[in-house]
């Protein structure tokens, strides 16, 4: 048996969009496994965001093409080959294409997650799946920096968080009656390299490099801005990598990163980039029904387990503007 043939095999889903290609760019970085990438490249993937990683080996990643809104078929299976960890990433994460057309998410969201779970079963080496969920799937906490627990109940708010509920209650469903060995992450305000432009920072950093008015999502009396808790990418990669050998089938852990709200983090950005930041409150619910005030996680399940954030959102911040300002965001 060669080399290649006793290194770990991992399997990820969506690696070719904006949080999978942070999690290759790390576990290429941190390990020296096997990664298959399988993207259907729908809105949110590109391939360049692979290759063009410093730390792309061709010799240690495989692209399979596949949209996940049809089954793994025995094709498409071959190419991916036997595998050891399944990171399932891939999803329609756009709130506002899921609002204005509500069946995706259960497409994108849903089916693509009971495909992989079908597929999972398969898998005799198969020593853990994880399902990338959201915080959304429990709807708004009522104050700024409160969290919920991994044993709050769903109440999502919006179609996009309604397909990821689904999807975690899949996952238990096949943990349960088939032993499928997968656990589910929940994960915040997520930002990085090459994040979709109509994303909030992304937004921020254009509004303030072109001296344009940043609309801040606020209360209706337009007093008390959004909140979440924003993670840098690598930071959840860091956190996936931990999790692959600790996680225990059938648990779900959360992720969190750092409260901060919507005006304050935008003030933060216009002060590293150095000009003035011009802006106006409004009602976020009108413009966006089931968009939530205020997000909130508690990742003490996590913290206990010995995994704290590596970067952080200061430091984050510091490496992606400069990058989205070279390229004109």
């Amino acid at each position: 048996m060669d080399e290649t043939e006793k290194r770990v095999k991992v399997l990820i889903t969506g690696g070719c969009g904006f949080v999978g290609s942070h999690v290759v760019d790390w576990f290429l970085q941190k390990t020296d496994w096997d990664l298959i990438i399988l993207d259907g490249l729908t809105y949110a993937g590109n391939l360049n965001r692979i290759t063009d990683l410093y730390s792309y080996d061709e010799r240690r990643v495989k692209f399979v093409y596949h949209n996940l809104r049809a089954p793994i078929n025995e094709l498409v299976a071959s190419r991916i080959g036997s595998v050891d960890y399944i990171f399932h990433l891939a999803a329609n994460s756009s709130v506002e294409f899921t609002l204005k057309n509500p069946t995706i998410t259960v497409y994108d969201n849903v089916m693509a997650t009971v495909n992989m779970l079908d597929f999972a079963r398969t898998q005799p080496n198969l020593k853990l799946m994880n399902y990338f969920s959201t915080d959304e799937v429990y709807g708004p906490v009522s104050s700024p920096g409160e969290g919920f627990d991994e044993e709050a109940p769903h109440k999502p708010s919006n179609p996009y968080s309604a397909g990821k509920a689904a999807g975690e209650d899949y996952c238990h469903a096949y943990h349960v009656t088939y032993g499928v060995p997968v656990f589910i992450t929940n994960a915040m305000n997520i930002f990085g390299f090459d994040q979709h432009p109509e994303k909030y920072i992304p937004t921020v950093i254009r509004k303030v490099s072109e001296g344009g008015n940043l609309p801040v999502y606020s209360s209706a009396n337009g007093k008390v801005a959004g909140s979440r808790f924003w993670i840098f990418a690598y930071d959840i990669a860091d956190a996936l990598l931990f999790l692959h050998d600790k996680a225990i089938p059938g648990e779900k852990y959360h992720i969190k990163g750092t409260w901060m709200d919507n005006l304050d983090l935008a003030k933060l950005i216009a002060s590293k980039i150095g000009k003035p930041l011009k802006y106006e409150m409004f009602d976020f619910h009108s413009s966006r029904p089931g968009h939530d005030l205020h997000y909130g996680l508690d990742d003490t399940k996590l913290n206990k387990m010995g995994w704290t954030l590596s970067i952080g959102i200061d430091s984050g911040l510091d490496q992606i503007i400069p990058h989205y300002l070279s390229r004109g965001v």
